[in-house]
């Protein structure tokens, strides 16, 4: 005689939850992005999206966040670090220094969500951020 069963009933998973589940499954996600997530508390501090750097002035200091998509260092570069970080809506290019690379290196890595505090270099149409400072995205 068959045990009588009722499928569990569970909660549906919040949207983080099956943000994380696609990221195990597919190694992306192709519902959101993960700087969705930080959104509300990146704008409540000020921290530049890369829609809102396109308007900041040559030199005015900034606060970027995004994910780090690409690291590079080239051997011609003389110690410069190029990293591009991604947020929902674009790219935001960051330069390096070479003291910066070795007080804050650690942190450069494809694949984190990093904070970038520096000053806008702006030529031409292209819109830089010389870091003075790089970290993780602290939230809280």
């Amino acid at each position: 005689m068959p045990i009588p069963h009722a499928d569990p009933k569970l909660p549906p998973l919040s949207r983080a939850e099956a943000f994380d589940d696609e990221i195990d499954a597919l190694g992306l996600s192709p519902s959101e992005h993960v700087m969705t997530f930080y959104r509300a508390w990146l704008d409540a501090q000020g921290i530049h999206s890369s829609v809102t750097l396109e308007a900041c002035d040559d030199g005015q200091r900034v606060c970027v966040a995004g994910l780090c998509v690409m690291h590079q260092a080239p051997p011609t570069a003389k110690g410069f670090h190029f990293v591009c970080l991604e947020d929902q809506w674009g790219m935001i290019n960051v330069i390096i220094s070479p003291g910066l690379v070795v007080r804050d290196g650690k942190h450069l890595h494809s694949g984190r969500v990093l904070l970038v505090e520096g000053v806008a270099q702006r030529e031409a149409e292209v819109i830089n951020v010389i870091a003075q400072r790089v970290g993780p995205l602290g939230v809280g």
